[in-house]
Order: C-alpha cells, then sequence, then structure tokens
C-alpha cells in the first residue's frame, strides 16, 4: 500500500492512498537538493500469520519542490540489488511503515520462497511523484533481514475497491468494512469482483459507491438502478421470478451513476458473487453452465461441506458452513479420515442441486469449480474455503477454537423446488435411505426416475421431501403398466422382475409406473451415432438371444485421451448395473474377457476397445466378448 504526503503538511498527513502493479525497481537521480528516503532497520522474525505487524520508521524523501510524495516498499533476495523484487503490502504513513506478517510472508513467497524457508531479503523503500512509481522515484538505501516463511492468506485490503452499502451493513462504511462488502479490482482493467454477503437483507435494498475522504456519497461514484427504469426492472424481476421461481433474479443490470439512483431491492439471496464492470456500469452476477443448462448464476444461501465423512448428504444442516466476513471465507469443523473425499457445496435453489459445487483445482489447495474430489487429511480439523481466491485449508489447531470475526449464516426462506425419491426394500436400498432422486422436467413439471430395477419381493413407494407425504397405492392387482396413487396406503409390489419408469405428477398426485424404456442390459460409451460420437449419452440397448445379451453392430471409440471405449449399464441405468472389466484388461476380437460388475466388486475399469463389433454379454459367465 503507498501513501502519499505533501512536504509542506504537518505530521506529514497522509494525502490519499494508491495501489500500482509496477514491480519494476528504479533508480533514484533527480535534479536539484533531490533527497531520497532513508529506511529505517528492519527485524527479522519467524513469521506468524497471526502475530503482530513487523513495523519500522524511514525518514522522508524530498523531490526539491512542492509536491506530494507516494511511497512503496519492496522486497528481494539478499544480495541482488533489489532483482526481481516484490511489492509489500505495508501502511506507510508519517515516517512509519507497518507490514502484517501475513502479507511479508506472501511477498518473499513471490521471491520463490516456500513456506518454512528461512528467507535472507533485503528492502528497499521507493518515493514517487505521480499516481505510481516512475522513472524520476527515488530508492533509499537496502535494509538487510532474515525470516522464516508462514503460510499465508491474501489479504485484499490494499486493493483499489467498491463499497457494497446498505440495509444489511448499517447503510455506513463502517458497517462495510466491519462486513467485508468489497468487490475488488483484482486486475488491470476497470472490473471489480467479489463474494458478497448479504445476511438475509438483500431485498432491503443496497447500492455500490466510493465514498468520499470524508465518508459522504460522491454523486460521480454512486450506483444504483436508474430512477427512470425502476418500474421496468421492478416488473422484469417480478417476471423472472413467475417463469422460474428457482432463480428470481436478473443476472446483469446496466446501472446509473448518480446521486437520484436508486436502491437495488430486487435481489434476494444470502451470497452473490459480483461482477461490475465501472467503464460500462454493467453489474453481473458470476454464472457458469451446468451440465443441463446454461449461464446458472452464483447466487446462494448456504455453503456445505459433504464428503465420505457425512456419506455425501446433501444439504446437511450438520454440515452446514460458517463465515468470516472480511476474508470471505467459509469454515467447519469436521472429523476425517485419510484418503477420503470432500467438496463444497452451495444451495443454488436449482433443479440440478448440484450445479454448484467445488472440489480441487489445478493443485492442492487451489479450489475448482466442478473440479475433482478433494483428499482429506486424517483428525480433527477446522476446513477453510476462500471464495474470493478459490482457495482451501485445513488447520488441525484451528479446531474447536473461536474464529476471529466468524458468524453463523442468517436464516432464510428457501425457495428450493421440492424433492421426490423412491424409498423401500428395492436396489438394495432400506426405507431409512433417500438415495433415488427423481429429476425434474422443468417443461413438463413431470418427476421420473429411469430404470428401477425390480424383482419379485421387493417394495416401495414415492416420498416428497424429507418424507412428508408418501405416494402408494390402494388395493393391490396385477402389474398393469399404469397406476394411480393413494397418499399413505399400500406399498408397490409387483409378482414381476423387470426394469420400471417411474414419474410422478405433483399437480395430480398420479404415479405412473412403466416397462423401462431400455428392456435390460445396454452398452453406453464412445460410440458413434448419426455420424458422431455420442458420448456416454445413450444407450444402446442389447437383446437377449439364448440366455445371452447381445447389442447391434456399434462403432465404439478409444484413445486413451478424449474417447474411452463402453461399459455396461442395466436399464440405462448405472446405479442398477454398471459392468466392465478388470483394470488392465486389454480387449480382443472373439476374446471372451472377465466381466466385472462395479456394483458388487466395488471398482472395475471401461473397456478400451476402438473399432466395429456386436457385444455379447453372458450373464452367467459373467464375460463380455466383441465380435
Amino acid at each position: 500500500m503507498k501513501r502519499l504526503f505533501s512536504i509542506f503538511a504537518a505530521g506529514l498527513m497522509a494525502a490519499a492512498v494508491i495501489v500500482s502493479c509496477n514491480k519494476d525497481p528504479q533508480e533514484g537521480g533527480g535534479e536539484g537538493d533531490e533527497k531520497a528516503p532513508v529506511l529505517k532497520a528492519i527485524d527479522g522474525a519467524v513469521l506468524d500469520a497471526k502475530g503482530a505487524p513487523i513495523t519500522t520508521t524511514f525518514e522522508a524523501a524530498d523531490f526539491g519542490v512542492a509536491t506530494s510524495i507516494g511511497y512503496e516498499l519492496a522486497v528481494a533476495k539478499a544480495g541482488t540489488d533489489m532483482k526481481d523484487e516484490a511489492v509489500v503490502n505495508a501502511d506507510i504513513a508519517a515516517g512509519n511503515i507497518s507490514m502484517k506478517q501475513g502479507n511479508l510472508s506472501l511477498a518473499i513467497q513471490k521471491l520463490g520462497f516456500a513456506v518454512g524457508d528461512e528467507a535472507e531479503v533485503e528492502f528497499a523503500l521507493y518515493a514517487y511523484i505521480g499516481s505510481s512509481r516512475g522513472k524520476n522515484s527515488l530508492r533509499s538505501n537496502l535494509v538487510k533481514a532474515t525470516f522464516t516463511v508462514c503460510a499465508a492468506k491474501p489479504d485484499d485490503s490494499a486493493l483499489d475497491k467498491i463499497e457494497v452499502i446498505g440495509d444489511f451493513d448499517g447503510w455506513s462504511s463502517d458497517g462495510v468494512a466491519k462486513a467485508g462488502a468489497y468487490i475488488y479490482k483484482y486486475g488491470e482493467d476497470n472490473v471489480y469482483t467479489g463474494l458478497v454477503y448479504y445476511n438475509a437483507k438483500a431485498v432491503n435494498g443496497w447500492k455500490l459507491r466510493i465514498p468520499t475522504a470524508d465518508g459522504n456519497w460522491d454523486d460521480s461514484a454512486n450506483w444504483g438502478i436508474d430512477e427512470n427504469e425502476l418500474t421496468n426492472v421492478n416488473a422484469q424481476a417480478k417476471e423472472l421470478y413467475d417463469s422460474d421461481p428457482t432463480h428470481p433474479e436478473i443476472k446483469e443490470i446496466t446501472l446509473a451513476c448518480a446521486g437520484s439512483s436508486k436502491d437495488m431491492k430486487i435481489f434476494n439471496h444470502n451470497f452473490y458473487y459480483w461482477i461490475f464492470d465501472r467503464t460500462s456500469n454493467k453489474l453481473k452476477v458470476d454464472q457458469h453452465d451446468t451440465w443441463a443448462t446454461q449461464n446458472q448464476p452464483m447466487a446462494f444461501d448456504y455453503m456445505y461441506l459433504v464428503g465420505d465423512f457425512n456419506s455425501w448428504k446433501e444439504f446437511d444442516e450438520n454440515s452446514k458452513m460458517k463465515y468470516i466476513p472480511k476474508q470471505h471465507t467459509f469454515y467447519l469443523d469436521v472429523t476425517l479420515e485419510e484418503g477420503k473425499g470432500l467438496k463444497f457445496l452451495a444451495d443454488g435453489q436449482a433443479a440440478d442441486k448440484w450445479y454448484l459445487q467445488w472440489g480441487i483445482g489445478a493443485e492442492d489447495g487451489k479450489a475448482a469449480y466442478r473440479g475433482d474430489n478433494i483428499t482429506t487429511p486424517a483428525g480433527n480439523v477446522r476446513v477453510y474455503f476462500d471464495y474470493n481466491h478459490m482457495e482451501y485449508s485445513f488447520d488441525a489447531s484451528a479446531y474447536g477454537t473461536e474464529e476471529e470475526g466468524g458468524v453463523d449464516v442468517a436464516e432464510r426462506a428457501l425457495d428450493r423446488p421440492d424433492e421426490y425419491f423412491i424409498v423401500g426394500s428395492v436396489m438394495g436400498k432400506t426405507w431409512d435411505d433417500l438415495d433415488l432422486s427423481l429429476g425434474l422436467n422443468s417443461e413438463t413439471g413431470i418427476y421420473t426416475y429411469s430404470g428401477l430395477s425390480y424383482k419379485v419381493g421387493d417394495a416401495f413407494k414415492v416420498v416428497k421431501n424429507q418424507k412428508a407425504e408418501w405416494y402408494g397405492v390402494g388395493a393391490m392387482e396385477p402389474y398393469t403398466g399404469t397406476r394411480n396413487t393413494l397418499t399413505g396406503t399400500d406399498n408397490f409390489e409387483f409378482q414381476k422382475a423387470s426394469g420400471f419408469d417411474v414419474s410422478f405428477n405433483p399437480t395430480t398426485g398420479k404415479v405412473t409406473i412403466a416397462d423401462c424404456a431400455i428392456p435390460g442390459w445396454g452398452v453406453k460409451g464412445n460410440i458413434m451415432k448419426d455420424g458422431k460420437d455420442d458420448a456416454w449419452n445413450s444407450t444402446f440397448p442389447m437383446k437377449l438371444e439364448g440366455g445371452i445379451w447381445v447389442s447391434d453392430e456399434l462403432e465404439i471409440l478409444y484413445d486413451g485421451a478424449n474417447t474411452w471405449g463402453f461399459k455396461l449399464c442395466l436399464y440405462g441405468n448405472w446405479d442398477a448395473g454398471d459392468i466392465g472389466v478388470a483394470d488392465g484388461t486389454t480387449p480382443q476380437k472373439g476374446v471372451a474377457m472377465q466381466a466385472v460388475n462395479k456394483l458388487e466388486a466395488g471398482a472395475n475399469s471401461n473397456i478400451n476397445f476402438n473399432g466395429k463389433g456386436k457385444v455379447k454379454f453372458d450373464p452367467t459367465a459373467m464375460t463380455i466378448t466383441i465380435e
């Protein structure tokens, strides 16, 4: 962080704060009576991100003219004369310098040192005229010190930022600071981004602003809804809600920058990740495509930790994460096993309830949207998820302690669509399980489960949400392919071993059961269909011939990079049957391969075949042959 000073101001009072991305060292050298700043000694230390700031003092520079002077502190490897330096995020004011230990550690890590390394470094203080360091900057003497590098979280306090101010943070800059309600300029462009927590009060009204030096409103940096567009915007928001109650928000809006602009009351979730282009005044919610739909907003009410530790239970109240507003970080204490998996799952209130999820990114400690499972350590740990920087971490020492600034996320009435499940003694489940979820078709409003594997003696019902309502049948009679429901009566039980497609109409309360569209085993994989790769979307049916399941001739693709052969599934459903081969099996035409059912063996591999052929499956011998 850099401060500007007037050489005539008493006590060298700070006049402004400016952030620069200039990292190149500039030698001093002006004309006249110029004097470089003098940097005093800096004590080395074993750094601790939670420790007291590292402090020192300096003598002010003098450019020989009446002007404002800015300062920037930099660090480099000792003995390099500030080659490949890194700027330190520091408070520099009135002859004093203060560095948070975490900020200093992050700057030292940019020099190539790792956490735990002992780093001998040198510091220089630069003085400059104008908004950033340039050719006429003056460099101080070099000061050496040795530090042991610690783990630290990025600190955004020095970045150029815009306040998100409203009822949720008391309409004051102090409230904004306490709530960490800022969006930040992370890059070189004029775009500001960041996660904002509204404490269940987003609908009460808020705006964007940059306050004046005394904290008052500045009409040239005051963004809201154009007063002439307010009626239209409100009508558009209502229309969106009526058409799609799972996402009632406008995803992008052009704001007015004026004192007459109106508060925004058209957003209602707890959390939003905003993207604001100050040049165009466009404000939009960060969006991602899901597997099924496009441009879904990153707006949610709670963040959950899910994984092997809670059997991957979605939206588990016991796994709801707390939040640190100033750090834009979620956290939860949990007991983990070594080598298991976990992810972060947000309540996106969409029919695809897994669309807002984050796993491991390009490396350990980095999170990514829809990344793979994060591998867990063992023991009692506190799990952190820094949303702005997409970073996660585990801290055993923090487990069970009070987290500074941590809060429980405010309760908010959710509009999540009803969920329907098949429960019963079917497909290896018990009446306690809620695993077989019916998917919602947003166009028809019908919930469907395809490929229910049923054997004589099984029994099931359809239930709503957490078993709040049950849907079964009246008097039992032979299966005819369709059946109406009577809530809370008999189970579905049939004298027929088959696969069923089950659908439920919440408007009529009718459950429809029909023979599965895929009559038995089928082939799924990278298979050519209509002149292009089907890419594991369709199930190619097989026919039962003399006890052997046989497919039509298929063109199967395998290259080990983009295409991956095939496997067999039952009734088009991996949960009903998932058959592949043992790892390392190389398929050859006409040679029977030992088949492996993942549901019984716990693991299997794709059948890595490239070429044309019929797939034959012998369920008695458990072999697969390509002919």
